[in-house]
Protein backbone atom coordinates (compact mmCIF):
# COMPACT_ATOMS: atom_id res chain seq x y z
CA UNK A 1 0.00 0.00 0.00
CA UNK A 2 1.76 3.24 -1.06
CA UNK A 3 2.19 5.94 1.34
CA UNK A 4 1.84 9.75 1.29
CA UNK A 5 3.84 12.67 2.60
CA UNK A 6 1.96 16.35 2.05
CA UNK A 7 4.21 18.88 -0.41
CA UNK A 8 3.00 22.45 -0.57
CA UNK A 9 2.24 23.75 -4.28
CA UNK A 10 1.59 27.42 -5.57
CA UNK A 11 -1.68 27.32 -6.73
CA UNK A 12 -0.96 29.27 -10.08
CA UNK A 13 2.08 27.33 -10.90
CA UNK A 14 -0.64 23.97 -10.89
CA UNK A 15 -3.58 25.88 -12.85
CA UNK A 16 -1.04 26.45 -15.54
CA UNK A 17 0.15 23.32 -15.78
CA UNK A 18 -3.39 21.85 -15.59
CA UNK A 19 -4.30 24.13 -18.33
CA UNK A 20 -1.83 23.13 -20.52
CA UNK A 21 -0.64 19.32 -19.87
CA UNK A 22 -4.16 18.42 -18.82
CA UNK A 23 -5.54 16.84 -14.89
CA UNK A 24 -4.47 13.22 -15.44
CA UNK A 25 -0.81 14.06 -16.97
CA UNK A 26 -0.31 16.89 -14.34
CA UNK A 27 -1.26 14.73 -11.44
CA UNK A 28 1.02 11.68 -12.80
CA UNK A 29 3.79 14.56 -13.54
CA UNK A 30 3.36 15.11 -9.42
CA UNK A 31 3.19 11.44 -8.61
CA UNK A 32 0.15 12.22 -7.22
CA UNK A 33 -3.33 10.19 -7.06
CA UNK A 34 -5.87 11.03 -9.60
CA UNK A 35 -8.35 11.31 -7.26
CA UNK A 36 -6.52 12.75 -4.32
CA UNK A 37 -5.10 15.42 -6.75
CA UNK A 38 -9.49 16.47 -8.00
CA UNK A 39 -10.10 16.62 -4.66
CA UNK A 40 -7.15 19.30 -3.51
CA UNK A 41 -8.12 21.40 -6.80
CA UNK A 42 -12.02 21.61 -6.16
CA UNK A 43 -11.47 22.37 -2.32
CA UNK A 44 -8.44 25.13 -3.52
CA UNK A 45 -11.17 26.32 -6.10
CA UNK A 46 -8.52 25.50 -9.10
CA UNK A 47 -10.65 25.41 -12.02
CA UNK A 48 -10.86 21.94 -13.94
CA UNK A 49 -10.90 22.32 -18.07
CA UNK A 50 -13.99 20.22 -18.93
CA UNK A 51 -14.20 17.14 -22.14
CA UNK A 52 -15.39 20.09 -24.39
CA UNK A 53 -12.66 22.17 -24.03
CA UNK A 54 -9.92 19.56 -24.98
CA UNK A 55 -12.06 18.25 -27.57
CA UNK A 56 -12.59 22.35 -29.10
CA UNK A 57 -8.79 22.69 -28.95
CA UNK A 58 -7.94 19.17 -31.01
CA UNK A 59 -9.85 20.64 -33.68
CA UNK A 60 -9.08 23.64 -33.79
CA UNK A 61 -11.40 25.65 -32.34
CA UNK A 62 -11.26 28.93 -30.48
CA UNK A 63 -11.75 28.19 -26.46
CA UNK A 64 -11.19 30.36 -23.54
CA UNK A 65 -9.75 29.51 -20.38
CA UNK A 66 -11.45 29.67 -16.81
CA UNK A 67 -9.68 32.72 -15.07
CA UNK A 68 -8.00 31.05 -11.40
CA UNK A 69 -10.39 32.54 -9.18
CA UNK A 70 -8.81 34.06 -5.87
CA UNK A 71 -8.20 32.55 -3.06
CA UNK A 72 -7.47 33.07 0.69
CA UNK A 73 -4.35 31.07 0.17
CA UNK A 74 -2.10 30.82 -2.60
CA UNK A 75 -0.91 27.99 -1.90
CA UNK A 76 -2.29 23.85 -2.04
CA UNK A 77 -0.85 21.37 -0.20
CA UNK A 78 -1.36 17.84 -2.19
CA UNK A 79 -0.72 14.02 -0.68
CA UNK A 80 2.59 13.36 -2.72
CA UNK A 81 3.42 9.49 -3.29
CA UNK A 82 6.18 8.70 -0.97
CA UNK A 83 8.59 6.86 -3.48
CA UNK A 84 10.98 5.72 -1.03
CA UNK A 85 8.67 3.69 0.88
CA UNK A 86 7.38 1.66 -2.36
CA UNK A 87 10.65 0.61 -3.03
CA UNK A 88 10.00 -2.80 -2.54
CA UNK A 89 6.81 -2.64 -5.01
CA UNK A 90 9.67 -0.99 -7.68
CA UNK A 91 11.73 -3.71 -6.94
CA UNK A 92 9.07 -6.49 -8.06
CA UNK A 93 8.38 -4.77 -11.26
CA UNK A 94 11.80 -4.26 -12.27
CA UNK A 95 12.52 -8.33 -11.38
CA UNK A 96 9.07 -8.76 -13.30
CA UNK A 97 9.83 -7.30 -16.89
CA UNK A 98 13.03 -8.43 -16.89
CA UNK A 99 11.34 -11.95 -16.51
CA UNK A 100 8.68 -10.84 -19.49
CA UNK A 101 11.94 -10.06 -21.27
CA UNK A 102 13.93 -12.85 -20.97
CA UNK A 103 11.06 -15.23 -21.39
CA UNK A 104 8.88 -13.76 -23.82
CA UNK A 105 5.72 -14.94 -23.02
CA UNK A 106 2.85 -13.96 -20.69
CA UNK A 107 2.68 -15.87 -17.41
CA UNK A 108 -0.70 -16.65 -16.82
CA UNK A 109 -0.25 -17.35 -12.98
CA UNK A 110 0.57 -13.41 -12.92
CA UNK A 111 -2.36 -12.42 -14.15
CA UNK A 112 -4.94 -11.09 -11.13
CA UNK A 113 -7.90 -13.19 -10.64
CA UNK A 114 -10.56 -12.08 -8.25
CA UNK A 115 -11.59 -14.74 -6.16
CA UNK A 116 -15.38 -16.53 -5.50
CA UNK A 117 -14.87 -18.23 -2.48
CA UNK A 118 -12.45 -15.37 -0.63
CA UNK A 119 -11.33 -11.65 -1.42
CA UNK A 120 -8.27 -11.77 0.84
CA UNK A 121 -5.30 -12.19 -0.55
CA UNK A 122 -1.92 -12.62 1.12
CA UNK A 123 1.09 -9.69 1.26
CA UNK A 124 3.09 -11.30 -1.50
CA UNK A 125 0.18 -11.79 -3.85
CA UNK A 126 -1.10 -8.08 -3.53
CA UNK A 127 2.54 -7.29 -4.72
CA UNK A 128 2.46 -9.64 -7.03
CA UNK A 129 -0.43 -8.06 -9.04
CA UNK A 130 -0.03 -4.38 -7.87
CA UNK A 131 3.43 -5.20 -9.64
CA UNK A 132 1.50 -7.20 -12.79
CA UNK A 133 -0.80 -4.22 -13.25
CA UNK A 134 2.23 -1.75 -12.78
CA UNK A 135 3.95 -2.95 -15.88
CA UNK A 136 0.67 -2.40 -18.10
CA UNK A 137 1.12 1.12 -19.30
CA UNK A 138 -1.50 2.49 -22.27
CA UNK A 139 1.16 1.17 -24.82
CA UNK A 140 1.57 -1.58 -23.88
CA UNK A 141 -2.10 -2.54 -23.56
CA UNK A 142 -2.42 -1.54 -27.43
CA UNK A 143 -0.51 -2.95 -30.62
CA UNK A 144 -0.21 -1.57 -33.43
CA UNK A 145 0.21 -3.99 -37.04
CA UNK A 146 1.97 -2.66 -39.75
CA UNK A 147 1.08 -5.52 -43.31
CA UNK A 148 4.76 -5.26 -44.38
CA UNK A 149 6.18 -6.13 -40.68
CA UNK A 150 3.81 -8.64 -40.00
CA UNK A 151 4.58 -10.27 -43.31
CA UNK A 152 8.23 -10.68 -42.38
CA UNK A 153 7.71 -11.82 -39.05
CA UNK A 154 5.01 -14.84 -39.88
CA UNK A 155 7.59 -16.28 -42.73
CA UNK A 156 10.28 -15.69 -40.30
CA UNK A 157 9.14 -17.61 -37.73
CA UNK A 158 6.18 -19.90 -36.60
CA UNK A 159 2.97 -17.64 -35.78
CA UNK A 160 2.79 -18.92 -31.98
CA UNK A 161 5.84 -17.25 -31.51
CA UNK A 162 5.12 -14.00 -33.32
CA UNK A 163 1.79 -14.35 -31.11
CA UNK A 164 3.84 -14.25 -27.82
CA UNK A 165 5.81 -11.55 -29.03
CA UNK A 166 2.47 -9.56 -29.69
CA UNK A 167 1.17 -10.56 -26.08
CA UNK A 168 -1.75 -12.04 -28.32
CA UNK A 169 -2.89 -15.89 -29.23
CA UNK A 170 -2.32 -17.08 -31.98
CA UNK A 171 -5.98 -17.10 -33.36
CA UNK A 172 -5.39 -13.26 -33.21
CA UNK A 173 -2.75 -13.33 -35.31
CA UNK A 174 -4.70 -15.02 -37.96
CA UNK A 175 -7.43 -12.98 -37.45
CA UNK A 176 -5.04 -10.31 -38.04
CA UNK A 177 -3.66 -11.88 -41.39
CA UNK A 178 -7.27 -12.38 -42.69
CA UNK A 179 -7.96 -8.69 -42.48
CA UNK A 180 -4.96 -7.23 -44.45
CA UNK A 181 -4.33 -9.66 -46.75
CA UNK A 182 -1.29 -11.63 -45.24
CA UNK A 183 -0.54 -14.75 -47.16
CA UNK A 184 0.84 -17.48 -44.29
CA UNK A 185 2.98 -20.56 -44.24
CA UNK A 186 1.04 -23.34 -45.60
CA UNK A 187 0.70 -26.48 -43.19
CA UNK A 188 3.85 -28.43 -43.24
CA UNK A 189 6.27 -25.44 -43.84
CA UNK A 190 8.12 -25.17 -41.02
CA UNK A 191 8.92 -28.72 -41.03
CA UNK A 192 9.81 -28.83 -44.55
CA UNK A 193 12.71 -26.22 -43.61
CA UNK A 194 13.68 -28.32 -41.05
CA UNK A 195 14.66 -30.99 -43.27
CA UNK A 196 16.44 -28.71 -45.70
CA UNK A 197 14.23 -28.65 -48.16
CA UNK A 198 13.68 -25.47 -50.59
CA UNK A 199 10.24 -23.74 -49.93
CA UNK A 200 9.15 -21.15 -51.95
CA UNK A 201 7.80 -18.02 -50.11
CA UNK A 202 4.41 -16.67 -51.09
CA UNK A 203 4.84 -13.44 -52.06
CA UNK A 204 2.92 -10.61 -50.20
CA UNK A 205 0.10 -9.58 -53.08
CA UNK A 206 -1.03 -6.25 -53.39
CA UNK A 207 -4.52 -5.21 -51.30
CA UNK A 208 -7.18 -2.48 -50.96
CA UNK A 209 -7.31 -3.22 -47.55
CA UNK A 210 -5.93 -1.32 -44.38
CA UNK A 211 -2.43 -1.40 -43.94
CA UNK A 212 -2.21 -0.72 -40.30
CA UNK A 213 -4.77 -2.36 -37.78
CA UNK A 214 -4.76 -1.96 -33.81
CA UNK A 215 -5.98 -4.09 -31.44
CA UNK A 216 -5.13 -5.31 -27.28
CA UNK A 217 -2.50 -7.04 -25.90
CA UNK A 218 -4.37 -9.52 -24.32
CA UNK A 219 -1.87 -10.93 -21.99
CA UNK A 220 -3.84 -14.25 -21.22
CA UNK A 221 -6.92 -11.94 -21.88
CA UNK A 222 -9.69 -13.03 -24.62
CA UNK A 223 -10.35 -9.89 -25.90
CA UNK A 224 -9.06 -10.48 -29.59
CA UNK A 225 -11.47 -7.89 -31.45
CA UNK A 226 -9.30 -6.12 -34.07
CA UNK A 227 -10.45 -2.17 -34.63
CA UNK A 228 -10.01 -0.29 -37.29
CA UNK A 229 -10.12 2.80 -35.23
CA UNK A 230 -7.95 3.99 -32.09
CA UNK A 231 -9.90 3.06 -28.91
CA UNK A 232 -12.06 5.57 -27.01
CA UNK A 233 -10.89 8.28 -29.95
CA UNK A 234 -14.56 9.78 -29.45
CA UNK A 235 -13.32 11.34 -25.76
CA UNK A 236 -10.46 13.76 -25.22
CA UNK A 237 -7.01 12.15 -24.38
CA UNK A 238 -7.49 12.96 -20.94
CA UNK A 239 -10.47 11.30 -20.31
CA UNK A 240 -9.36 8.10 -22.93
CA UNK A 241 -5.90 8.33 -20.10
CA UNK A 242 -7.78 7.99 -17.06
CA UNK A 243 -11.08 4.94 -18.31
CA UNK A 244 -7.07 2.96 -19.71
CA UNK A 245 -6.01 3.54 -16.24
CA UNK A 246 -9.14 2.31 -14.33
CA UNK A 247 -9.19 -0.40 -16.33
CA UNK A 248 -6.20 -1.74 -15.73
CA UNK A 249 -6.18 -1.05 -11.62
CA UNK A 250 -9.97 -1.61 -10.87
CA UNK A 251 -8.92 -5.24 -9.73
CA UNK A 252 -6.42 -4.30 -7.25
CA UNK A 253 -8.76 -1.02 -6.21
CA UNK A 254 -12.30 -2.38 -5.79
CA UNK A 255 -12.17 -6.40 -5.38
CA UNK A 256 -11.47 -5.98 -1.60
CA UNK A 257 -14.55 -3.86 -1.36
CA UNK A 258 -17.96 -4.89 -0.04
CA UNK A 259 -20.47 -5.98 -2.13
CA UNK A 260 -22.31 -2.99 -4.19
CA UNK A 261 -25.59 -1.67 -2.87
CA UNK A 262 -27.04 -2.88 -6.05
CA UNK A 263 -25.89 -6.14 -6.03
CA UNK A 264 -27.01 -6.91 -2.54
CA UNK A 265 -30.72 -5.71 -3.66
CA UNK A 266 -30.65 -8.10 -6.69
CA UNK A 267 -29.72 -10.97 -4.48
CA UNK A 268 -32.59 -10.20 -1.68
CA UNK A 269 -34.83 -9.79 -4.92
CA UNK A 270 -33.78 -13.18 -6.61
CA UNK A 271 -34.32 -15.27 -3.13
CA UNK A 272 -37.71 -13.74 -2.91
CA UNK A 273 -38.52 -13.91 -6.40
CA UNK A 274 -37.17 -17.67 -6.33
CA UNK A 275 -39.41 -18.90 -3.03
CA UNK A 276 -43.09 -18.02 -5.16
CA UNK A 277 -41.60 -18.82 -8.73
CA UNK A 278 -39.49 -22.22 -8.82
CA UNK A 279 -38.29 -23.30 -11.75
CA UNK A 280 -37.24 -26.42 -13.83
CA UNK A 281 -33.26 -26.08 -13.62
CA UNK A 282 -33.24 -29.05 -15.87
CA UNK A 283 -35.15 -27.29 -18.67
CA UNK A 284 -33.59 -25.25 -21.54
CA UNK A 285 -33.57 -21.93 -20.43
CA UNK A 286 -33.19 -20.58 -23.94
CA UNK A 287 -35.24 -17.62 -24.91
CA UNK A 288 -36.51 -16.43 -28.02
CA UNK A 289 -36.21 -12.67 -28.86
CA UNK A 290 -40.49 -12.89 -28.51
CA UNK A 291 -40.15 -14.11 -25.04
CA UNK A 292 -40.50 -11.16 -22.35
CA UNK A 293 -39.63 -12.34 -18.76
CA UNK A 294 -42.26 -11.90 -15.96
CA UNK A 295 -42.95 -8.74 -14.99
CA UNK A 296 -41.19 -8.38 -11.50
CA UNK A 297 -38.31 -11.00 -12.65
CA UNK A 298 -34.95 -9.40 -10.92
CA UNK A 299 -32.06 -9.78 -13.34
CA UNK A 300 -29.87 -12.52 -13.42
CA UNK A 301 -32.47 -15.04 -11.22
CA UNK A 302 -33.20 -16.53 -15.43
CA UNK A 303 -29.54 -17.16 -16.45
CA UNK A 304 -27.50 -17.52 -13.43
CA UNK A 305 -27.40 -20.75 -11.28
CA UNK A 306 -27.17 -20.31 -7.43
CA UNK A 307 -23.66 -21.78 -7.75
CA UNK A 308 -22.25 -18.86 -9.96
CA UNK A 309 -24.44 -16.31 -8.49
CA UNK A 310 -21.82 -15.29 -5.94
CA UNK A 311 -19.00 -15.47 -8.54
CA UNK A 312 -21.19 -13.02 -10.44
CA UNK A 313 -21.98 -10.36 -8.23
CA UNK A 314 -18.05 -10.65 -7.25
CA UNK A 315 -17.43 -9.79 -10.54
CA UNK A 316 -19.95 -6.92 -11.39
CA UNK A 317 -19.45 -5.21 -7.99
CA UNK A 318 -15.74 -4.25 -9.37
CA UNK A 319 -16.82 -3.45 -12.96
CA UNK A 320 -19.78 -1.34 -10.65
CA UNK A 321 -17.60 0.67 -8.65
CA UNK A 322 -14.90 1.43 -11.80
CA UNK A 323 -18.09 2.41 -13.43
CA UNK A 324 -19.15 4.96 -10.60
CA UNK A 325 -15.50 6.38 -9.98
CA UNK A 326 -15.10 7.34 -13.37
CA UNK A 327 -18.45 9.08 -12.88
CA UNK A 328 -21.19 6.89 -13.91
CA UNK A 329 -23.76 5.80 -12.46
CA UNK A 330 -25.62 1.64 -11.87
CA UNK A 331 -29.76 1.41 -12.00
CA UNK A 332 -31.58 -0.90 -10.59
CA UNK A 333 -32.14 -3.38 -13.30
CA UNK A 334 -28.17 -3.64 -13.36
CA UNK A 335 -28.15 -1.46 -16.64
CA UNK A 336 -25.34 1.36 -16.42
CA UNK A 337 -25.32 4.99 -16.92
CA UNK A 338 -22.23 5.82 -18.79
CA UNK A 339 -21.91 9.61 -20.45
CA UNK A 340 -25.17 10.18 -19.83
CA UNK A 341 -26.44 6.89 -21.90
CA UNK A 342 -28.12 3.90 -20.75
CA UNK A 343 -25.61 0.68 -21.46
CA UNK A 344 -26.90 -2.63 -21.21
CA UNK A 345 -25.08 -5.82 -21.28
CA UNK A 346 -25.34 -9.73 -20.96
CA UNK A 347 -23.92 -12.21 -18.42
CA UNK A 348 -25.41 -15.48 -18.53
CA UNK A 349 -24.10 -19.19 -18.15
CA UNK A 350 -23.67 -21.78 -20.63
CA UNK A 351 -25.75 -24.79 -20.37
CA UNK A 352 -24.56 -29.05 -21.13
CA UNK A 353 -26.97 -31.09 -22.89
CA UNK A 354 -27.49 -34.26 -21.11
CA UNK A 355 -30.04 -37.52 -21.90
CA UNK A 356 -32.67 -36.92 -20.05
CA UNK A 357 -33.65 -39.26 -16.80
CA UNK A 358 -37.29 -40.50 -16.59
CA UNK A 359 -38.63 -39.45 -13.02
CA UNK A 360 -41.09 -41.58 -11.24
CA UNK A 361 -44.02 -39.65 -12.44
CA UNK A 362 -43.07 -39.77 -16.22
CA UNK A 363 -42.55 -44.03 -15.76
CA UNK A 364 -45.72 -44.07 -13.93
CA UNK A 365 -47.30 -42.12 -17.18
CA UNK A 366 -45.65 -44.09 -19.57
CA UNK A 367 -47.03 -47.29 -18.47
CA UNK A 368 -50.57 -45.82 -17.77
CA UNK A 369 -50.19 -44.69 -21.84
CA UNK A 370 -49.17 -48.20 -22.68
CA UNK A 371 -52.10 -50.08 -20.70
CA UNK A 372 -54.88 -47.72 -22.64
CA UNK A 373 -53.06 -46.79 -26.22
CA UNK A 374 -55.53 -48.50 -28.36
CA UNK A 375 -58.08 -46.33 -27.28
CA UNK A 376 -59.10 -43.83 -28.73
CA UNK A 377 -58.65 -41.01 -25.67
CA UNK A 378 -55.46 -41.88 -24.86
CA UNK A 379 -52.53 -39.71 -25.52
CA UNK A 380 -48.68 -39.98 -25.22
CA UNK A 381 -47.13 -37.82 -22.21
CA UNK A 382 -45.02 -35.51 -23.59
CA UNK A 383 -41.79 -35.66 -22.29
CA UNK A 384 -38.34 -34.20 -23.34
CA UNK A 385 -35.43 -35.99 -24.70
CA UNK A 386 -32.58 -33.91 -22.96
CA UNK A 387 -32.13 -31.99 -19.70
CA UNK A 388 -30.11 -28.63 -20.13
CA UNK A 389 -27.59 -28.28 -16.79
CA UNK A 390 -25.29 -25.39 -15.71
CA UNK A 391 -22.05 -26.09 -16.12
CA UNK A 392 -20.70 -22.82 -14.31
CA UNK A 393 -18.56 -21.49 -17.90
CA UNK A 394 -19.98 -17.95 -18.09
CA UNK A 395 -20.17 -15.46 -21.39
CA UNK A 396 -20.68 -11.63 -20.93
CA UNK A 397 -21.29 -9.99 -24.05
CA UNK A 398 -21.14 -6.52 -24.46
CA UNK A 399 -21.63 -6.02 -28.19
CA UNK A 400 -23.83 -9.09 -29.80
CA UNK A 401 -20.99 -10.25 -31.95
CA UNK A 402 -18.25 -9.80 -29.21
CA UNK A 403 -18.35 -12.04 -26.06
CA UNK A 404 -16.01 -12.77 -23.42
CA UNK A 405 -15.95 -16.44 -22.15
CA UNK A 406 -14.08 -18.51 -19.36
CA UNK A 407 -12.11 -20.67 -21.28
CA UNK A 408 -9.35 -22.69 -19.12
CA UNK A 409 -7.70 -21.00 -16.72
CA UNK A 410 -8.64 -17.40 -17.80
CA UNK A 411 -11.79 -16.42 -16.75
CA UNK A 412 -13.83 -13.24 -17.16
CA UNK A 413 -12.74 -11.83 -14.39
CA UNK A 414 -9.24 -11.29 -16.14
CA UNK A 415 -10.89 -9.83 -18.93
CA UNK A 416 -12.93 -6.70 -16.55
CA UNK A 417 -10.73 -4.18 -17.68
CA UNK A 418 -11.67 -4.50 -21.65
CA UNK A 419 -15.76 -4.94 -21.03
CA UNK A 420 -15.02 -1.58 -18.87
CA UNK A 421 -13.70 -0.12 -22.39
CA UNK A 422 -16.05 -2.08 -24.57
CA UNK A 423 -18.92 -0.50 -22.26
CA UNK A 424 -17.51 3.08 -22.69
CA UNK A 425 -17.37 2.31 -26.68
CA UNK A 426 -21.45 0.89 -26.27
CA UNK A 427 -21.94 4.64 -24.59
CA UNK A 428 -20.94 6.20 -28.02
CA UNK A 429 -22.90 3.58 -30.31
CA UNK A 430 -25.74 4.20 -27.53
CA UNK A 431 -25.65 7.89 -27.95
CA UNK A 432 -24.63 7.67 -31.72
CA UNK A 433 -28.28 5.42 -32.11
CA UNK A 434 -30.43 7.88 -29.39
CA UNK A 435 -29.27 10.92 -31.56
CA UNK A 436 -30.43 9.63 -34.55
CA UNK A 437 -33.55 8.39 -33.13
CA UNK A 438 -34.34 12.05 -31.85
CA UNK A 439 -33.72 13.73 -35.24
CA UNK A 440 -35.83 11.24 -36.69
CA UNK A 441 -38.79 11.56 -34.63
CA UNK A 442 -38.07 16.08 -34.47
CA UNK A 443 -38.24 15.37 -38.52
CA UNK A 444 -41.87 13.25 -38.53
CA UNK A 445 -42.81 15.73 -36.11
CA UNK A 446 -41.73 18.90 -38.10
CA UNK A 447 -43.09 17.16 -41.39
CA UNK A 448 -46.90 16.16 -39.19
CA UNK A 449 -46.56 19.94 -38.37
CA UNK A 450 -46.05 21.37 -41.77
CA UNK A 451 -49.04 18.91 -42.97
CA UNK A 452 -51.51 19.82 -40.07
CA UNK A 453 -50.31 23.84 -41.30
CA UNK A 454 -51.07 23.15 -44.66
CA UNK A 455 -53.72 21.43 -44.27
CA UNK A 456 -55.19 24.91 -42.08
CA UNK A 457 -54.18 26.94 -44.72
CA UNK A 458 -56.02 25.17 -47.29
CA UNK A 459 -59.29 24.71 -45.07
CA UNK A 460 -58.82 28.40 -44.39
CA UNK A 461 -58.36 29.33 -47.89
CA UNK A 462 -61.42 26.96 -49.24
CA UNK A 463 -64.02 29.02 -46.74
CA UNK A 464 -62.43 32.11 -48.01
CA UNK A 465 -63.56 30.72 -51.46
CA UNK A 466 -66.36 29.74 -50.74
CA UNK A 467 -67.70 32.94 -48.83
CA UNK A 468 -66.39 34.70 -52.27
CA UNK A 469 -68.70 32.66 -53.92
CA UNK A 470 -71.72 32.79 -51.92
CA UNK A 471 -71.46 36.43 -51.86
CA UNK A 472 -71.06 36.89 -55.46
CA UNK A 473 -74.05 35.09 -56.17
CA UNK A 474 -75.68 37.47 -53.73
CA UNK A 475 -74.15 40.19 -56.18
CA UNK A 476 -75.89 38.33 -59.26
CA UNK A 477 -79.22 38.73 -57.80
CA UNK A 478 -78.96 42.02 -56.57
CA UNK A 479 -77.99 43.29 -60.18
CA UNK A 480 -80.55 40.99 -61.69
CA UNK A 481 -83.40 42.52 -58.81
CA UNK A 482 -81.92 46.08 -60.28
CA UNK A 483 -82.33 45.42 -63.32
CA UNK A 484 -85.69 44.14 -63.67
CA UNK A 485 -86.54 47.32 -61.34
CA UNK A 486 -85.06 49.92 -63.70
CA UNK A 487 -86.72 47.81 -66.60
CA UNK A 488 -90.22 48.19 -64.98
CA UNK A 489 -89.76 51.78 -64.02
CA UNK A 490 -89.13 52.55 -68.02
CA UNK A 491 -92.69 50.94 -68.12
CA UNK A 492 -95.76 54.10 -69.13
CA UNK A 493 -98.34 55.29 -66.68
CA UNK A 494 -97.14 53.52 -63.76
CA UNK A 495 -99.57 53.56 -61.35
CA UNK A 496 -98.80 54.17 -57.61
CA UNK A 497 -99.00 50.47 -56.17
CA UNK A 498 -96.09 49.74 -59.43
CA UNK A 499 -94.01 52.73 -58.31
CA UNK A 500 -94.18 51.50 -54.97
CA UNK A 501 -93.14 48.12 -56.10
CA UNK A 502 -90.21 49.28 -57.89
CA UNK A 503 -89.10 51.09 -54.68
CA UNK A 504 -88.95 48.34 -52.71
CA UNK A 505 -87.86 46.04 -55.19
CA UNK A 506 -84.66 48.66 -55.62
CA UNK A 507 -84.55 48.02 -51.37
CA UNK A 508 -84.43 44.31 -51.71
CA UNK A 509 -81.81 44.47 -54.03
CA UNK A 510 -79.34 46.45 -51.65
CA UNK A 511 -80.47 44.00 -49.55
CA UNK A 512 -79.23 41.32 -51.46
CA UNK A 513 -75.91 43.46 -51.76
CA UNK A 514 -72.99 42.33 -50.13
CA UNK A 515 -71.11 45.49 -51.00
CA UNK A 516 -74.04 47.82 -49.39
CA UNK A 517 -75.20 45.15 -46.98
CA UNK A 518 -78.31 47.06 -46.03
CA UNK A 519 -80.50 46.04 -43.39
CA UNK A 520 -84.26 44.97 -44.02
CA UNK A 521 -86.82 45.46 -41.18
CA UNK A 522 -88.22 41.88 -41.28
CA UNK A 523 -85.50 39.79 -42.63
CA UNK A 524 -82.82 41.41 -40.75
CA UNK A 525 -79.41 41.39 -42.04
CA UNK A 526 -78.38 38.97 -44.86
CA UNK A 527 -75.19 36.50 -43.89
CA UNK A 528 -74.10 37.11 -47.76
CA UNK A 529 -70.58 34.48 -47.14
CA UNK A 530 -72.61 31.50 -46.45
CA UNK A 531 -73.57 28.99 -48.52
CA UNK A 532 -77.50 29.11 -50.80
CA UNK A 533 -78.92 26.40 -48.49
CA UNK A 534 -78.16 28.25 -45.23
CA UNK A 535 -79.61 31.83 -46.16
CA UNK A 536 -82.50 30.57 -48.54
CA UNK A 537 -85.65 32.18 -47.61
CA UNK A 538 -88.23 29.89 -46.47
CA UNK A 539 -92.23 31.03 -45.79
CA UNK A 540 -93.01 29.79 -41.85
CA UNK A 541 -96.97 28.71 -41.32
CA UNK A 542 -98.53 29.70 -38.53
CA UNK A 543 -97.84 26.25 -36.96
CA UNK A 544 -94.81 27.32 -36.77
CA UNK A 545 -94.66 30.32 -34.67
Amino acid sequence: MANYKMKPFSRKLIYDEIWKNGTTKTAKKLNVSYSKFKEACEQSKIPLPSQSYWASLSVGKQVEQQPLPLSDSDELLLPVIDTNVDHTVKKVIDKKSAERKKDNTCDKKSIPILSVKSTTKSKASQTAAVAHEYSLSKDKLINTYDRETLYKEIWSEPIIKVAQRYGVSDVAIHKICKAMDIPKPPAGYWRQLETGKQVDRIPLPPTTKPTQKTGFRTHGCVYEEITEKPILDFLPVEEQNRIIETAQNMLREYSGKKLHTVLKQNKISIAHWAATHPRDISASRKRDSYYSPPEGEPPLYYDISNESLPRVHSFLSVLFYAVEYLGGSVNMDLTLQIRGETVSYFVYESETQVAHVYTKEELRQLEKYEKEKSHSWAYKPRIRKYDYVFNGKLRFSVFKDNCYNDRGNVLIENQLGNILIDLYEKSEVVRIDREAKEAARRKAEEEKRKREELARRKNKEIGKTLALCNEAEDFIIACNIRAYANTMASKPNLTNDEQEWIEWALKKADWFDPIIAREDELLGVREHSKSSEAKSLTEKHSWWY
